[in-house]
């Protein structure tokens, strides 16, 4: 099984407007897979600023966790995406990292 683009895997890259390339899945079912893996991840390592996730859908539409990385290597998206895309793929972390480091100040307060 090849699982990374250095090795010969594909990367999709789409948008949430963009025609879902796969029968059988769809935005919403990788979206509570992707949450439920998330929650799962952050019960057992505590929270994190951002997690990747390798996400495999076979024949039938069955989506598979692959891997999941806690440091995703994000470099490629700049020359792949739009503008758009790639703030969302650099900004979003730094933005979960910022309401993380409030939330963390807040609870010390207390």
């Amino acid at each position: 099984m090849v699982t990374n683009t250095a090795l010969g895997a594909d990367e999709i890259i789409i948008g949430k407007n963009d025609p879902f390339p796969y029968a059988g899945s769809c935005w919403k079912d990788i979206e509570e897979f992707s949450l439920k893996v998330a929650l799962a991840l952050e019960a057992c390592f505590g929270m994190h600023g951002e997690i990747g996730l390798d996400v495999g859908i076979d024949e039938h539409g069955k989506l598979w966790l692959i891997e999941a990385n806690s440091k995703p290597n994000t470099r490629g998206y700049k020359e792949v995406t739009s503008p758009e895309v790639s703030s969302l793929v650099y900004g979003l972390p730094l933005d979960y990292a910022k309401f993380l480091a409030r939330r963390m100040f807040v609870l010390s307060d207390f």
